[in-house]
C-alpha cells in the first residue's frame, strides 16, 4: 500500500479543528504485569514439589538411622554398627545440605514473583487513583492530592467528589489495607531469623510477608474489587482492562 492510499484511509482530523490526544494507561500495564508475575510463580510449583520430596526422602533416612542408633545405645553394649551408622549419617548430612540448597533455589523465583505481584498491585491502584483524580478534580487541587499517602487518596477522592466513600471495616477496603501492609513489609523489610525446618520448605515469616499463592491471588482480586467499586461509586464504566479484555495501554481522546 502506497503513501497516497494511506492518506486516503487516515483523514487529518485537524481539518475539522479537532486534535487527538493519547493517555497512557499505566494502571492497566501494572495490573497485567502483576497477573503475569503471579502466573509465572505457579509454573515453579512442580520444581518446588520435586525438591521437597527429595528432601523428605532424606529426612526419613536420617530418622531411621537415628532410631537404629538409639536401639543400639539402649542395649548398652558396644557395636561396630554404631561406627557404620555414624559414617552413613555423615554422608547423608552432606547430601542433605545440597538438597536443602536445591529447595531454596526452587523457591527463589516463586517467592520473587509473588513479591513483585504485591508491589505491582499497589502500583496499579495508586496510578489508577491518580489518573482518576486528574480527570475529576480541579487542576489547582491536584498537586496536593497527589502528595497524599495512597490510603488517603482512595478515601479522599470520593469525599471531595461528594460520593459515598469506602467502609474501612469491610471488603474491598479491608483487602486493600492488607495489600498496602504487605507491600510495606516487603519494601521496608526488617530482617527476621527463624530456625530452618526442612518439613515446611521455607520459614514461617515468608507467609507473614504474603509470599504465598493465596495472598498473591488476594492482592489481584483486591485491585479488581477496588477499581470496580470506585467506578460504580462515581458512575463510570468499569475499565475493560480489569477483566483482561484489552491489552492496549493507550487510550485516545478527540478534542
Amino acid at each position: 500500500m502506497n503513501d497516497g492510499e494511506d492518506e486516503l484511509l487516515q483523514p487529518d482530523i485537524g481539518e475539522f479543528g479537532l486534535s487527538m490526544k493519547s493517555v497512557f494507561m499505566v494502571d492497566a500495564m501494572y495490573y497485567h504485569a502483576a497477573q503475569q508475575s503471579y502466573d509465572r510463580a505457579l509454573k515453579h510449583t512442580g520444581r518446588i514439589d520435586r525438591a521437597r520430596r527429595a528432601l523428605h526422602k532424606m529426612d526419613v533416612q536420617w530418622t531411621e538411622l537415628q532410631e537404629k542408633r538409639r536401639e543400639i545405645e539402649a542395649a548398652d553394649e558396644y557395636s561396630p554398627r554404631l561406627a557404620e551408622i555414624s559414617v552413613k549419617q555423615e554422608r547423608l548430612a552432606i547430601q542433605m545440605e545440597s538438597v536443602e540448597s536445591n529447595v531454596g533455589e526452587a523457591y527463589a523465583p516463586y517467592l520473587q514473583a509473588f513479591a513483585i505481584t504485591h508491589i505491582l498491585c499497589v502500583a496499579a491502584l495508586e496510578s489508577h487513583i491518580n489518573i482518576g483524580a486528574a480527570e475529576l478534580l480541579p487542576e489547582n487541587a491536584l498537586p496536593n492530592f497527589l502528595n497524599r499517602p495512597i490510603r488517603n487518596k482512595w478515601l479522599d477522592l470520593l469525599k471531595e467528589l461528594g460520593k459515598a466513600g469506602f467502609d474501612r471495616n469491610v471488603q474491598p477496603y479491608k483487602g486493600f489495607d492488607t495489600l498496602i501492609n504487605l507491600r510495606n513489609k516487603l519494601v521496608h523489610y526488617r530482617p527476621q531469623e527463624e530456625l530452618w525446618r526442612s518439613e515446611t520448605g521455607v520459614p514461617d515469616y515468608v507467609s507473614e510477608l504474603g509470599l504465598t499463592k493465596e495472598a498473591a491471588a488476594g492482592s489481584l482480586e483486591t485491585v479488581k474489587a477496588m477499581i470496580t467499586a470506585l467506578a460504580e461509586k462515581i458512575g463510570q464504566e468499569i475499565p475493560a482492562w480489569i477483566s483482561g479484555k484489552s491489552r492496549n495501554y493507550f487510550a485516545f481522546r478527540i478534542e
